[in-house]
């Protein structure tokens, strides 16, 4: 675990901690892993919201949604 976030959890309280987010990286993974063998009870949550944002962008990439993506282009400059 890095000295940096091991520093900024104590500075908190351990106690404080219930949970870490984080997206999905093999980096993020493992480092989340370690804090959660240290920090007992503290729950190691994934970034779902990015991979919800991802599949829309797929979605909408979607040959029945042509039509409505210049909308969005003129709704969101």
């Amino acid at each position: 675990m890095t000295f940096h976030w091991w520093q900024t959890i104590e500075s908190v309280g351990i106690e404080k901690w219930a949970a870490t987010v984080s997206d999905s990286t093999n980096v993020t993974k493992a480092a989340h892993r370690e804090t959660a063998k240290n920090v007992p009870g503290l729950l190691d949550i994934r970034d779902c919201v990015h991979h919800i944002q991802l599949a829309i962008k797929d979605i909408t990439k979607l040959e029945v949604f042509k039509s409505v993506s210049h909308c969005k282009i003129l709704i969101i400059p």
